[in-house]
């Protein structure tokens, strides 16, 4: 995995954050059943970016993961990523 491919994921995972982060600047009003059906969504695109972000990051860092689950507890091994 090159890292130019590592940064493309990490701008990818941004922007999905910042669209999700839209939402929450606008929490105090009701949503239609649509509106929410799209939050659920943006938040289902930001995840798989996150996984896949760490699971390249890791692969780059020599490690072998195959797996969502297996990437996020890498990353937590490795102290990517701290139990809040």
């Amino acid at each position: 995995m090159t890292n130019t491919r590592l940064k493309q994921r990490f701008a990818f995972f941004q922007r999905a954050f910042l669209n999700l982060n839209e939402v929450k600047e606008q929490e105090n009003r009701a949503f239609s059943n649509l509106e929410k059906e799209g939050i659920i969504q943006r938040f289902k695109v930001l995840i798989e970016l996150c996984w896949k972000m760490l699971k390249d990051f890791l692969e780059n860092e020599g490690f072998m993961v195959k797996s969502p689950k297996e990437s996020v507890r890498k990353a937590f091994e490795y102290g990517l990523l701290k139990n809040c």
